[in-house]
């Protein structure tokens, strides 16, 4: 089953498949839900700690499956919600690691001596065409979904992920609001 869900989040990640092709499953669900932790913890654990990336990264995911779910009801189609959750987690956990694989690999250049800023822009160009292409997945999953054109898909999953980053913004900004400051 594991092997057939990548293979079906791989051809979502290329526009080969719907997201009503991968099978409704709760365990899926929180694979995909697990993994999103993991990998967002790890990426914001050098800026904030391991333990506020957590619940950074938890709250990021509530508010994405929050929005999903009511994005879908809104439509009459809450029954689609475990295959699209599964099918946006599932994509954005694939491409997360393509976005540190593809930055480790350009960081590991610095070390042989190859101009410091040139894989510094070509680091943040990779991560840029990763994110616009993250993008373009979460609006073809919408499009499927919610049975709408580009537009509508487009702006829900930008309001999706604006929603979801502006939840990080001020979460963070409440719990290092009243921290101490280290002498």
């Amino acid at each position: 089953m594991l092997k057939q869900t990548l293979n079906q989040l791989g051809k979502l990640c290329i526009f080969k498949t719907t997201p009503q092709n991968l099978a409704y499953s709760m365990v899926t669900l929180y694979a995909v839900i697990a993994m999103n932790l993991v990998i967002l913890t790890y990426s914001m654990s050098n800026q904030v700690g391991i333990l506020l990336g957590v619940g950074v990264a938890a709250a990021f995911i509530a508010v994405l499956l929050g929005y999903i779910f009511l994005l879908l009801k809104g439509f009459k189609l809450q029954r689609r919600f475990v295959q699209t959750a599964s099918s946006i987690l599932g994509c954005n956990a694939v491409m997360m690691l393509l976005a540190l694989v593809t930055t480790f690999i350009l960081y590991g250049f610095m070390s042989h001596n190859i101009a410091v800023e040139l894989v510094m822009i070509l680091a943040r160009v990779f991560v840029l065409i990763i994110f616009v292409w993250t993008l373009a997945i979460i609006s073809y999953i919408f499009k499927c979904a919610l049975e709408r054109n580009w537009l509508i898909a487009s702006l829900s999953a930008i309001f999706m992920l604006v929603a979801g980053n502006l939840a990080i913004t001020i979460l963070l900004h409440l719990l290092t609001q009243n921290m101490p400051i280290a002498n």
